[in-house]
């Protein structure tokens, strides 16, 4: 076995183009975050990136894609943005952990949205959590079919409150954007949401921007970044950031206007962008990790994904493996304690507007 690792800049177009079958070979982990275009699109922000090639002789059997920290401190792609993270092989793959992280110079290497089946990643899976997500194979007459048998209640709702909307304010339309201004309403949304709640603002550091406006542009890869918005009469009320791949759809930033906040205009989106991924084929829509009660209502499935570290085991990967736990009973003092998790939250905002992209 050899593993060689490379800038993501230095990938040919057939180890892209072998990457890319890697993963549509298996619908289940056909995610945009595991796709070339998204790992190609960090590197060209982050130095650190990296991708791992791993070969058996003349066959390559997979990709590993990461970055390079601190004493070889490693993490996901796109680390703080990855909402599906792992190792894209062939199903023959047979490796070792402990050689990867050797061949990668990597003490440890965290992670928070471990896909299924990653034999090689998985020993390090301290925690699972689900990740809803809606299963689009019978279309949108089947999906609403199983929102009138599973939510029936939290359907009237929603179509009551569109009916209101559109008596009150004017016509609503659904529809894609690729427009600047689209992309800035939607940080300036979502950033005041993040500060009013306590929440650190990802967009403070440069780096969030520039990574959806790259991804908003790529038509190769694998991942293309896609804006939907929903106005009425004219008038945006919510939009939702989303990353594509040929058969799934990942949902990334959703933020919508706070005046019409009594009409869940974020939910009536949400709804829209289901039946418009289910007119263009689209197999399967990944709401992301979490149990907001919205996502509760709206998935068909759950997804499972792991939450750890693996490690090489020396003195480096202790003091890195130190510092992940004391952040890890941080966050655990806090959960329930909402003042004191806000003045956590608030420092950390703080001190992230100071580190470098």
């Amino acid at each position: 076995m050899d593993i060689t690792v490379l800038s993501p800049e230095e990938l040919t177009p057939a180890q892209t183009a072998l990457w890319q079958r890697l993963l549509e070979g298996d619908p289940e982990n056909a995610n945009p975050f595991l796709a070339p275009g998204y790992t190609q699109a960090v590197a060209a922000l982050r130095p650190c990136a990296r991708t791992a090639v791993i070969r058996d002789g003349p066959e390559t059997l997979g990709f590993f894609p990461f970055e390079r920290h601190h004493l070889g401190a490693g993490k996901p792609i796109g680390w703080g943005f990855n909402d599906c993270q792992g190792l894209i092989h062939r199903p023959d793959l047979r490796l070792n952990a402990h050689d990867l992280l050797a061949a990668c110079e990597l003490a440890t290497w965290d992670f928070d949205h471990l896909t299924a089946r990653q034999p090689v990643l998985d020993p390090g899976t301290q925690l699972h959590a689900v990740s809803p997500a809606i299963r689009l194979g019978g279309g949108w007459s089947g999906y609403l079919d199983h929102l009138h048998a599973r939510s029936p209640a939290f359907l009237r709702k929603t179509r009551a409150k569109t009916r209101k909307l559109q008596q009150r304010e004017g016509e609503l339309e659904f529809r894609y954007d690729d427009a600047p201004e689209a992309l800035d309403t939607l940080i300036r949304w979502k950033t005041a949401q993040f500060r009013a709640r306590g929440y650190r603002d990802h967009f403070a550091r440069p780096f969030t921007g520039a990574l959806l406006r790259a991804l908003l542009l790529a038509r190769t890869g694998g991942c293309t970044g896609l804006l939907s918005t929903l106005y009425c009469a004219g008038r945006p009320v919510a939009c939702q950031y989303s990353l594509l791949s040929r058969q799934v759809q990942a949902l990334w930033f959703t933020a919508y206007d706070p005046d019409y906040a009594s009409y869940s205009p974020g939910v009536l989106l949400n709804l829209s962008i289901t039946q418009a991924a289910a007119a263009r084929g689209i197999r399967l829509i990944d709401m992301g990790r979490g149990e907001d009660p919205t996502k509760q209502a709206l998935k068909t499935t759950d997804l499972t994904v792991g939450q750890g570290q693996l490690r090489r085991g020396h003195a480096r990967a202790a003091a890195i493996r130190g510092g992940s736990a004391a952040y890890r009973s941080v966050v655990a003092l806090t959960a329930n304690h909402p003042r004191l998790r806000s003045a956590a939250l608030r420092t950390a905002h703080a001190v992230d507007t100071l580190r470098p992209n």
